[in-house]
Order: structure tokens, then sequence, then C-alpha cells
């Protein structure tokens, strides 16, 4: 029996050979094919893809040719292309800064409450950082920090100016709200253009070093399209310490190699003693590390530690962060 990885390699094959005539090469000397999925019930393809501009006939010419090699090629029933505008990470900031996903699948294991305190121990280390909440439906940075902005500023470009707190740069959907109570019933691809304004509208600091992405407790479309912006970024998974934030990190672990995105390593959140998560993730997640257990510990009205301990280890790992990058 065939595997995924086998077929999804058959598929690039035949791919990297379609000629993008607007941009004048191959799928494969573009480097445009971003992701491969298959969805086995629909017996369907999934990719997203480079494009030179979305929404014109180089995206509609395109979109024929990649249909013509999964459907008639390969035999597959369907395909559903995401198209997505080339883009380079000098938009953000610079090609000196960082892009770090705070990525983990299970609700509640602490991924906000990590970010702004990795953010922390980047700064004490004189690191010059940036977060952007990049989730959502259920944003909390701005609310945990207590952050306010008495309204967004645009520069010369009309690229939005990002509200500081403490000397950290914060991008958040809670400045364009008015009413932080507010529920908000998006489709997918509102979300996903609310995130593309985060990264490619907003006039980021250039001296900025690592920009921290608190991502949402999802391995779907948002993960996607976040990968897809930022191919370059790398990824901190977090757990928390049962057996169902284990399972939940693996699942994570599992997607972010599928994006073949990279991985620095995961953390135990919110660790009391029970070793479940860390000794299954060591040993589940082969080609990464567990690097930290960060205690369970008290956090002050901001949610930043209060505890030496924690304080600690959380500046332990932001010495790992910045040795690996």
């Amino acid at each position: 029996m065939t595997n995924k990885t086998d077929l999804i390699e058959e598929i690039r094959s035949h791919l990297e050979s379609v000629y993008d005539d607007y941009r004048n090469g191959t799928l494969k000397e573009l480097d445009a094919i971003k992701h491969i999925g298959i969805n086995d019930e629909k017996d369907s393809v999934v990719l997203i893809v480079e494009t030179s501009q979305k929404e014109s006939k180089a995206e509609d010419e395109l979109k024929r040719k990649i249909a013509k090699v999964i459907k008639l090629d390969l035999g597959y029933s369907g395909v559903k292309i995401q198209f997505e505008e080339a883009k380079t990470i000098a938009n953000i900031a610079s090609s000196s800064t960082k892009i770090i996903l705070i990525a983990g699948l299970k609700g509640g294991c602490g991924k906000s409450s990590l970010t702004i305190n990795l953010a922390y121990a980047l700064k004490n280390a004189s690191k010059k950082v940036a977060i952007i909440d990049a989730d959502i439906l259920g944003s909390s940075i701005v609310k945990m920090l207590h952050a306010t902005d008495s309204g967004l500023n645009v520069n010369s470009v009309n690229k939005i100016i990002p509200p500081r707190y403490d000397g950290i740069e914060l991008m958040s959907i809670d400045f364009f709200s008015s009413d932080d109570t507010d529920a908000l019933m998006w489709r997918a691809e509102m979300l996903s253009s609310m995130i593309n304004n985060y990264i490619f509208q907003v006039a980021w600091d250039k001296d900025t070093d690592y920009i921290l992405v608190d991502l949402p407790s999802t391995t779907g479309d948002s993960l996607l399209d976040i990968a897809s912006y930022l191919p370059t970024s790398s990824v901190l998974i977090v757990s928390d310490e049962d057996r169902i934030g284990a399972i939940s990190a693996y699942k994570t672990y599992k997607a972010i190699k599928e994006l073949n995105l990279d991985m620095i390593g995961i953390v135990v959140n919110k660790y009391q003693g029970n070793d479940y998560a860390y000794d299954y993730l060591s040993k589940q997640c082969t080609s990464t590390e567990v690097l930290a257990k960060i205690p369970y510990t008290k956090l002050d009205d901001n949610y930043v530690f209060a505890d030496s301990k924690a304080i600690q280890v959380m500046s332990d790992l932001a010495s790992l962060i910045i040795i690996h990058e």
C-alpha cells in the first residue's frame, strides 16, 4: 500500500514542471508549491501555491494547468487550490527579523501567557520584540497586558503603526474593535485577510529581532495561511503536562512537519510534576526536542511570571531560541 508521503511526492514531482507564463518559470524554479495535502474522503488534493497576482488571469491560467495535472494525469476527483500572492519577509520587518510561531492544538495550554513571558525574556536578553495575536476569534494578548490604544495611526505609505506596550510592539484584532466583548462570527476567508494584514500591512520596526505569533488552537486554515505567508518562520510547540495535552501537541508536531516549517522544539507548560507529556513527546517527536518544563506559577496582573524559578526557566528557553537562530 502506497503511503501518503509517497503520494505527496508523486504529486509534487508532476506539479514542479508546470510552467507559470506570467512569472516565467516552472513551479519548481519559482519555489511556488508551498503545501500539498490529500483529502482521502473526497479523493482530492489540497494545495497552497504562490502566484504573481491573486484573482487575475495569471491565477486562472495556473489553476487550469494544475487542475489538468491533478485530475487528468494523476486521476484525483478534485483539487482545492489556495493561491498566495508572492511576497517576501522583507515586507514584515527586515531580512534579519526572526518569526516564531507559538503553536499548540489544545486550548488552555497557555500559549498566550507563554508568548507574553517569552517576549519579556527575549527583551531582557536585549532583543527587540513584537507580538502578533493571530487568534482572531479568541484574542487575549491585549486584555492580558491591559494594553490600550486611543486609535491606530498610519505612516506615509498607509501602513498601520503598531501600538507599543512596555517597549513591545503589538498587533491584535482588539485594536480594531470598539467592544472587546463582541463575538466575532467570521468566515475563514475573512480571518485569512486579517492575518494577511497583520503581516504585510503593518509598519513593524525595521530593527525588530523577533516577532512572536500567538496562534489559535488549530491545525486548520489559520495555520495553513500563516505557513504560506511566512514559510521561513520557526515554530515553538506548547503542551501542558497531561495525556490530552501531549496528544494534542503531537498532532501539532505532525502538522508542522507536513508544512516543512523549522521546529525550534517543544515546551511543557504549567508543569506541576506530571512527566507524562514530557516522556510521551520525547519519545514520539523524534526530529525535535522537549526543551523545557515551565513551572505552573503565579502570574502578576499582566500575566507575567512572578516566580523566580519560572522566570529563570523562561530565560534559559530564550537563550536556547537565540542560539537556535
